[in-house]
């Protein structure tokens, strides 16, 4: 990847013997499944630094049948 630093990112160390180039978080999933009334499920998070703190966009399927894009924002990138 090339790209600059994001030292402030959150990150979790590689599990003690894992050679897997990508692990998932181990607190997985960070957001409910449904963090909104109308949502049935929620996926594809990411996260990345937004002044001195963070911004999520998500991808939830609704009870209306339509995928919808939303953002959020947080203080430390997980909450």
């Amino acid at each position: 990847m090339e790209g600059p630093s994001l030292p402030n990112l959150p990150r979790e160390v590689k599990p003690a013997g894992s050679s897997d180039v990508l692990w998932r978080y181990s607190a997985n999933p960070s957001i409910d499944w449904s963090p909104k009334p109308s949502a049935v499920r929620t996926y594809n998070r990411a996260v990345v630094p937004f002044g001195t703190e963070f911004a999520g966009v998500f991808r939830s399927d609704h009870k209306h049948s339509r995928a919808l894009r939303h953002v959020g924002f947080s203080h430390d990138a997980l909450r």
